[in-house]
This record gives structure tokens, C-alpha cells and sequence, in this order.
């Protein structure tokens, strides 16, 4: 049913015909112009059809034909909802559309989904591709019904798109201002509770039913309650006769318009329960003991109240409180004596107007006054008299019973009892004074058998310290060369009885951090200087070089390593001190070697090399070395000082390199100047140091020298020779030359020239 624009060329002669040459009846498509060179072809029936433009002549002798296929789909069909137009309640989802088909286009595979929405069944807005679709949960919070469309469109191929019917979902107003408010919400033991009133509802159709609804359990649950399906409810007077606080929750459920319904929230109306005093009503006390009562009641949360009169041969006044009694009531006289407490009880807010008598029964007993023993010395040993601590009071004859409290700090702490007095032996092995406190409980031994109040003794126990330090050593011989050990004993012992903690021993030769313990002696080995321990401590120092070189340490040239240990402790924190000594040994000392690699000086500029080797021999550093050589100019250390600190350390061998130039004057006198034989050339070094204290180490430097024979032969070259080639006559002059060359290395002196 979509026409296809079809386009042949324009005839220059003759005239042109559209045909279909496929072999489809006439009845299956259509040409909008079947002699026009531009025609719209539509398909009626599906298939493949070829359309063919034929251009002839007027006679129909000559032809030309040009063809094209055209494919026609089937038409789309089966796009319909079957799902009913249907109101609901706002805040309600619709179910998933049924929807039917599609058939046609291009066939199963091919089909594109469109689905669309309105509010006015006029304008759509798309809103899935999926094939089928559920709407979202549709709201109405207008006072007005809203109508929700909804269709699909289906596109498949080249046809034409096909749009499904429309279904609608009408949404009523949501319901709106339901609240209850009830008259009374707390009621004591029993009462009217006035009506619960319910507010006008808004929303849904305007048309409402109700049904009020209870729940007894917290609002686990609600049952509806029969008859009361009005817009208000009174539940009329409510009753609690047990000892738990009962509960009613109440809701209105609001029913309009597509079985839309809105739930209240739920109003409480608490009953509480009458309290009463389930406890004892009577008791029994010792006099100056605390009398304990504690009141209680079935019903939770009650709180207590209570007040007491004087009474007679009572050494207490009148009294108010709340809650438990705790009272210590004395009684004066040597008879039992009634006392009277009356308890008024409220729980939630609801007073029980009925009042409650407890009565104690007062039995007198001993009393004893606080006391503090100053008086103990380092033996630690006290007796002291329990009966006539209680004699200054009540003078009621007694046994005693007591309990220390715990005192890591001291010994000799236990419990005991005893008919009249408390003794033992207290020692403090700290460095603060300690307190031993005894809790002294006395019985009665006549009327009643009372245990009077417990009273304190305390028995200040007095500080006993004492630390001392001791440090030796096991080397007797001086100390020669770096690397020789030293090894120390330390020795820390507690003389007094005070314990000693956090010990802490330092020595600074032996380690930058506190030192470990080798050894304890005592009961234990905890880190406790306990009374009469001892701990041992060991360890070995390392000599260094710098230690012979300053000669001392930590005092320069004292000839002598001193070393000192210190102890300290929290209880005697100022510093002890012990010390040892080891003697030093220090020699500063160095040789001087000069060598060269020539054996024989044969001419002038020749060069010389020398090697001058300085050797510390002793066992200190050597500063300020200063090598001279006047015939060398050119001295170089070449090697030695490994450790570039321009010290000859211990140890070491600096090697310095340099030169001569033979001179020709060295080889015209046969010697140089400090040559004391003739045919020789003598080098002289001198090699000067300084000791670490900067004193020199020889007061005239060391010298070494190196003697090199001179092996120089001497020569000469005479020549003679005339002007005149010929003799001719007698006495004719005859001029002679006679030439000498020094043709050796040195210089020839005394020529003498004899021609006869």
C-alpha cells in the first residue's frame, strides 16, 4: 500500500509505457502515470515485481525497455491492546499491558516498538522500546480524577508505521488528612478516656467509610473493632488491674472511591498499673551498722519515697529519702528499740494513696574510734590495744576481726582476729613511706552478738633505702694498639629495704642505651631491685685509635682511659658513680727510606727519580709531615694516606715521588755539593711529624739520603791543519791550525800542546 517514486528517461520520439513483466495480474498494483517518464508505483499484494519502462516508435518497429524489482511487505497488522480502561488509587502501579501481534513488514526479527504516554489523548510522549510495557505507579495529588493513555506504535521495514488502540488508567485523587486525636492519652488504674476525634479526609471521590481498628500488642497487630465505623470513636472507661503498664493503639482506616483506603497513624492511650510494696515489712540492725533496706514492688519503674520520726534512746534526727534506707542508727541505750519508716509509692506518674510501715528492730553493739600508729621503726615490729580503742566509746566487752588492704609495696600484711590486740611486722621495700591500713571489726560477746561498725587502724611504715655501685676491671697491662679489649664487671646492690625500680645503668663506653643485666642474684628475677639483691653487669670496650692517639680518655694526655658507670632508680634518682682505670702505653715513632732507580749518572740533564717511603712505626696518628728535599723540586705524595686525612695513621707507609736534573756543573766537579767522595751525586731528605698532643715526634727530623756514583768518561779530538797546499822553496812560513773538541760528557781541564 506505499507508493515507490519511479523515474525513466524522456522519449526524443515515440512514447513510453510503465508495465510490470513479472507476471502479477493488474489487480496486484498500480501506476499513477503509466505513460509518464515519472510515475508512483504501490504494491497491492506482497512480492517481487519487475517494473519495466518501454519507450517504441509511432509505428511500434523499434523498442527500448529498461527494468527495475520492486519489493512489496506484507502490510502490519495485529498491533492491538487488549487490556481494559481501569481506575485506580494514586500511588497504585497498573499491570503489564497484554498487547497482540505484530504480523507483516519484514517479519519476525524486524519490528521497532514505540510506546507513548498522554494526559490529554491528544499529545504522546515516548516512554519505552520494549515490546511489551508496565506503567510506572501512577500519583494523583490533585483534588481532581487524572486519565493516563497509553498506545504502542510498530515500524518494521518500509512500512508504514501501525498504532495499537489506546487503554487508560484513571487515577482518583489521593487521600489525604487523615489524622485522630484522642482526649486523654495516660490514665492511672482505671478511667474514662473521652472520645478519639477524626479530622474531615481529603482526596478520592468524596464519598468515605471508616472502621476503627485496635491493637493491644504495640501495634504488631489491629483488629477491626465491631461497630465502630464512624468518623469518630470513644473507647469509653479503660481498667488495669495487674503490674504491667497496659497499652491501646487506635487507628481510623478512610475507604473511597476504587477501594482506595488510607490508615491513621495510630494514637496510644497508656493505662498504669496501682504499685505496692512487695518487700518485707520488718527488719533487724546493730547499732552504728549500716541498716540496708531495699524496698520492691511487682509493678516496674516505681520509685519510692519514705520518711522516719525521731525516737527516743535513737541518736538520730528525723529523716527523709527515696528509694533504698541505708542508715546507720545508733542506739544509746543497752535495750532493742522499734524504728518506723513509712513508704509512699508512685509508678508512671500515678501516686498510690495507700502508705506502707517498715519497722527495724536497733540491738546496741561496740564502737571503735579511727587510730594511726607513727611509731615503727626499720624492724618494722607493732602491738597494738584493740579493746581499749573500743573502751573509750561503749566500753562493750569485744572480739576483733580484720582485714588488711592489699599493699604490694610492704610485707608481712594478713588478715587475723584476736580477743584484744593486733600486732605483726611491717617491712616497705620502697623509697616512699608506706601506709598499712586494717579494717577492724568488733562482735559483741554479750546482749545481741552485734557486730559493731568497722573502724581503721593505720600503721604508717617508715622508707629504708639504700644503692650502691662498684665497677672493676680484669686488665692490668697498659694499653699498646687499637682493637685491645677491656672488659668491666658492674656491680649494683640494694642495701637498704626499700626496693629499687626502673634500675636503670649507663656506661657510656659500653653502649649508647642503657645497659642489660648479665646476672641477679635474690629471690627472683624480676625487674625489681629487691632488698639485699645484687645485679651484675659485663661488657667489653673496644680500644680505639683516637683513644692512643689523645692519649686518654675522655681526659686528652691524661695516659689513661677512665671509665665511669652510673646507675639511677625512681626512688633515688640522683646519680651514683663508680669508676675504673686503665693505663695507655702511647709511642709516636716513623722511619725514613729514600731510593731511585738510577745506578750511575752519566751526563748532564739526566733525570733522576727518587722515592722517598715514611713508615709509622709507632701506634699513634703522626700529623703535619713535612718532607724536605732542596734538590727536589717537584716532591708528590703518591700513595699511603688511605684515608685522605693528611695524618700518618698507624699503620700506614706514605710513599712520596719526585726528581733531579744532573747538572753539568755536578759532572765538571765530579761530585754535587753534598757529595762527601768524588765521582758521586748525594740526595739528602729530611722528614718532620708532629705527635697528637702537637709536640714534634724527634726534636731533629729524620733524614735518609741516597748516593749515586758518577759514570762520565771524559774525551777530546785534535785536529791540524794548513792553509799551504805545497812547499816550494827554503824558508817559506808554513801557517799551521791545530783544533781540540771535547767530545766526552765532562769538562777537560790542563790541555797541554807539545809540537816539536
Amino acid at each position: 500500500g506505499t507508493a515507490i517514486a519511479l523515474t525513466g528517461n524522456t522519449p526524443t520520439s515515440g512514447t513510453g509505457t510503465w508495465t510490470v513483466t513479472s507476471g502479477q495480474p493488474a489487480t496486484d498494483y498500480e501506476f499513477s502515470a503509466p505513460n509518464s517518464p515519472t510515475s508512483n508505483f504501490t504494491g497491492k499484494a506482497a512480492g517481487v515485481y519487475t517494473v519495466t519502462w518501454t519507450i517504441s516508435t509511432g509505428s511500434g518497429s523499434c523498442t527500448s525497455a529498461s527494468s527495475s524489482r520492486v519489493t512489496v511487505q506484507p502490510e502490519l497488522l495485529g498491533n492491538q491492546i487488549s487490556t481494559s480502561n481501569a481506575t485506580i488509587c494514586s500511588g497504585t502501579q497498573p499491570a503489564t499491558i497484554a498487547i497482540s501481534g505484530p504480523t507483516g513488514g519484514a517479519g519476525a526479527g524486524s519490528y521497532a516498538y514505540q510506546w507513548q504516554t498522554s494526559t490529554n489523548g491528544t499529545t504522546f510522549t515516548n516512554v519505552a522500546t520494549t515490546a511489551n510495557y508496565q506503567p510506572p505507579i501512577l500519583t494523583n495529588t490533585g483534588s481532581a480524577t487524572v486519565v493516563n493513555y497509553y498506545r504502542r506504535l510498530v515500524t518494521s521495514g518500509n512500512c508504514a508505521t501501525s498504532i495499537s488502540n489506546v487503554v487508560t488508567f484513571t487515577v482518583d485523587p489521593v487521600l489525604g488528612n487523615n489524622t485522630i486525636t484522642p482526649a486523654n492519652t495516660n490514665i492511672c488504674f482505671s478511667g474514662a478516656t473521652g472520645a478519639i476525634t477524626g479530622s474531615a479526609v481529603t482526596g478520592g471521590t468524596g464519598t468515605y467509610t471508616y472502621q476503627w481498628q485496635l491493637s493491644t500488642n504495640g501495634g504488631a497487630t489491629f483488629d477491626a473493632i465491631t461497630n465502630a465505623i464512624s468518623e469518630n470513636y470513644d473507647p469509653g472507661v479503660l481498667t488495669n488491674s495487674g503490674n504491667t503498664v497496659l497499652t491501646y493503639q487506635y487507628r481510623r482506616i478512610v475507604t473511597s472511591g476504587a477501594n482506595c483506603t488510607n490508615v491513621s497513624t495510630a494514637v496510644t492511650i497508656t493505662v498504669n498499673p496501682r504499685p505496692t510494696l512487695s518487700s518485707a515489712l520488718t527488719g533487724t540492725a546493730c547499732s552504728n551498722s549500716l541498716f540496708t533496706y531495699t524496698p520492691t514492688s511487682a509493678v516496674v519503674g516505681t520509685t519510692f519515697n519514705w520518711s522516719r520520726a525521731a525516737v527516743a534512746n535513737i541518736n538520730n534526727t528525723a529523716a527523709i529519702g527515696a528509694g533504698a534506707i541505708n542508715e546507720t542508727l545508733i542506739n544509746n541505750g543497752t535495750a532493742p528499740v522499734n524504728v518506723t519508716y513509712v513508704y509512699t509509692l508512685t509508678a508512671n506518674g500515678c501516686q498510690n494513696p495507700t502508705t506502707y510501715n517498715v519497722t527495724v528492730t536497733v540491738n546496741p553493739s561496740p564502737r571503735g574510734t579511727n587510730a594511726t600508729i607513727n611509731d615503727l621503726s626499720c624492724t618494722g615490729n607493732f602491738t597494738y590495744n584493740l579493746q581499749d580503742n573500743i573502751n573509750q566509746t561503749t566500753s562493750v566487752a569485744s572480739s576483733f576481726s580484720w582485714t588488711v588492704a592489699p599493699n604490694a609495696n610492704v610485707t608481712g600484711l594478713s588478715n587475723g582476729s584476736s580477743n584484744t590486740t593486733l600486732s605483726g611486722t611491717l617491712i616497705n621495700y620502697t623509697s616512699v613511706a608506706q601506709q598499712v591500713v586494717y579494717t577492724v571489726t568488733p562482735t559483741s560477746t554479750s546482749t545481741g552478738s552485734c557486730a559493731g561498725q568497722p573502724f581503721i587502724i593505720t600503721v604508717n611504715v617508715p622508707v629504708c633505702p639504700g644503692m650502691t655501685i662498684t665497677k672493676t676491671t680484669t686488665r692490668t697491662t697498659p694499653i699498646t694498639a687499637a682493637g685491645e679489649q677491656i672488659t668491666y664487671n658492674i656491680e649494683v646492690k640494694n642495701t637498704g629495704n626499700a626496693s629499687q625500680n626502673n634500675v636503670v645503668v649507663r656506661d657510656p663506653f659500653l653502649s649508647a642505651n642503657p645497659l642489660a643485666v648479665t646476672r641477679k642474684s635474690g629471690r627472683n628475677q624480676d625487674n625489681i631491685l629487691e632488698r639485699g639483691e645484687t645485679w651484675t653487669y659485663t661488657g667489653t670496650y673496644v680500644v680505639t685509635q683516637a683513644d692512643i692517639d689523645n692519649n686518654g680518655r675522655p681526659q686528652i694526655n691524661s695516659g689513661q682511659i677512665v671509665n665511669t658507670a652510673s646507675v639511677t632508680s625512681t626512688e633515688l634518682p640522683a646519680t651514683q658513680t663508680a669508676s675504673t682505670t686503665v693505663n695507655i702505653s702511647a709511642v709516636s715513632s716513623y722511619t725514613v727510606v729514600k731510593n731511585s732507580s738510577v745506578t750511575a749518572i752519566t751526563s748532564a740533564g739526566q733525570i733522576v727519580p727518587y722515592e722517598i717511603v715514611v713508615n709509622n712505626t709507632g701506634n699513634t696518628a703522626i700529623s703535619n709531615v713535612v718532607v724536605s728535599d732542596p734538590m727536589l723540586t717537584n716532591i708528590t705524595l703518591f700513595s699511603g694516606d688511605t684515608n685522605n686525612n693528611q695524618k700518618l695513621d698507624q699503620g700506614e707507609i706514605w710513599t712520596y715521588r719526585g726528581s733531579h736534573t744532573v747538572l753539568q756543573s755536578d759532572l765538571d766537579a765530579n761530585r754535587n755539593s753534598l757529595a762527601s767522595t768524588a765521582g758521586t751525586i748525594r740526595n739528602l731528605v729530611s722528614v718532620s711529624g708532629r705527635k697528637p698532643n702537637g709536640d714534634p715526634v724527634y726534636l731533629t727530623p729524620v733524614t735518609a739520603e741516597k748516593i749515586i756514583p758518577i759514570n762520565a768518561a771524559g774525551s777530546i779530538e785534535v785536529k791540524k791543519n794548513s792553509i799551504i797546499p805545497s812547499i816550494v822553496k827554503a824558508g817559506q812560513v808554513v801557517p799551521y791550525t791545530i783544533t781540540i773538541a771535547n767530545t766526552g760528557k765532562v769538562a777537560v781541564s790542563n790541555i797541554s800542546v807539545n809540537d816539536p
